[in-house]
């Protein structure tokens, strides 16, 4: 189908290179096609995440495409944009790090609320002492 839809020059937008495209530009390794089943974005109906990762970057080679002008370009910018926004890459951090166990979620609460009740007691005594 690919070989079909490149070598027609003026036929219509070539949809599915372009989003074969945008899921080489999102999986790297195994670990994204993990990512992208428990989001529920794709199903893996081949042997493992390795398999899948091969399978849709095997593709950047194959085919011709503006990757300035496709059907899924809209898409692919707001992730592009998405993933490289420090915010985010510093939420995903703090996610990984702080939270990635319940543990350490329930850590970071208690500390929190520990610390908001020092600020509380600092500043009544602070007031009854006028």
């Amino acid at each position: 189908m690919v070989a079909f839809e490149q070598s027609r020059p003026h036929g219509p937008e070539r949809i599915l290179s372009s989003y074969l495209a945008l899921m080489d530009s999102l999986i790297n390794t195994e670990k994204d096609v993990a990512i992208l089943e428990r989001s529920g974005i794709i199903e893996n109906f081949l042997q493992n995440d390795e398999q899948v990762a091969k399978f849709f970057n095997q593709f950047g080679d194959i085919f011709v495409l503006n990757y300035n002008d496709h059907y899924f370009y809209g898409m692919y910018k707001n992730v592009k944009r998405y993933s490289e926004s420090t915010w985010h890459k510093y939420r995903a951090r703090l996610m990984h790090d702080y939270f990635s166990n319940p543990w350490s979620s329930i850590s970071v609460v208690a500390a929190s609320i520990l610390l908001i009740l020092t600020f509380l007691q600092t500043y009544y005594s602070a007031k009854s002492n006028k």
